[in-house]
């Protein structure tokens, strides 16, 4: 990433069932879209894009099943970088700082009354739907 334009990498550090996989990615991609170009000179701008963007999947969600014994939770899977633009910017793991973000829009979202907010563990291999 250093000496290059690229400002943020999400990434999966395990295999992941294709349509979760495909509907964070969306998720995340819309996020960044929407970021205004001042944000990108920000780390703090660009991890709470990416947290809003994860924000609504569930972190204890199982996203990789090869055997019944190595389900990795999403939480787990996800590795996020970024790299604000600037001079003397260097590229470095916003991962724990994502996940914080992820970890407390998830307790809000507990705190919507039960018709408004989404129902987990629907399908297991498929994200809560509202």
């Amino acid at each position: 990433m250093e000496n290059s334009s690229i400002t943020w990498v999400a990434g999966y550090s395990t295999a992941s069932y294709w349509l979760l996989g495909t509907l964070i990615d969306i998720s995340i991609i819309d996020s960044m879209l929407n970021l205004e170009y001042p944000g990108f000179t920000s780390e703090q701008a660009i991890t709470d894009a990416l947290g809003k963007a994860v924000a609504g999947f569930p972190t204890a969600h199982s996203f990789e099943r090869i055997a019944p014994k190595k389900e990795t939770r999403l939480g787990r899977s996800l590795i996020f970088l970024a790299q604000p633009r600037g001079r003397g910017q260097r590229a470095r793991s916003v991962t724990q700082a994502v996940l914080h973000n992820w970890t407390d829009a998830q307790a809000s979202a507990e705190a919507i009354p039960a018709p408004l907010r989404w129902k987990k563990n629907i399908c297991k291999s498929c994200v809560s739907v509202p």
